[in-house]
């Protein structure tokens, strides 16, 4: 396990800028739709772990690095969805940006700790 400590100041800083800017966007809406409030279930779940890994990995807590990974899962099960409605579109196409942050948040977090 290694901390911020080990790195250079740069890549903290960016780390933590990603993270800043990350937590100021709205967690997106959904339309009614049973897929997409699952989907959208698993997205928050996946928010609270990035969040949780790239919080406790700037405040020099050690981050175990099999914790640091883009959930394969979710991504597979939101980028097969096919929509039927503008609505579910709009939907899925929000969800899948706030999960690509999410999944550079993790890139740059396993990057830095690797």
């Amino acid at each position: 396990m290694l901390s911020n400590k080990d790195l250079s100041a740069e890549e903290v800083i960016h780390l933590k800028k990603l993270f800043d800017e990350h937590i100021i966007v709205a967690f997106p809406e959904t339309a009614a739709n049973e897929q997409l409030y699952d989907m959208k279930g698993e997205l928050a779940l996946y928010d609270g772990h990035v969040a949780g890994l790239v919080s406790s990995y700037l405040q020099n807590t050690p981050v175990n690095s099999k914790f640091v990974k883009v959930d394969l899962k979710l991504k597979s099960k939101m980028e097969d969805f096919r929509p039927n409605t503008p609505e579910e579109k709009k939907s899925i196409q929000e969800l899948l940006r706030y999960r690509e942050r999410l999944d550079m948040l993790i890139f740059t977090l396993s990057k830095i700790i690797s």
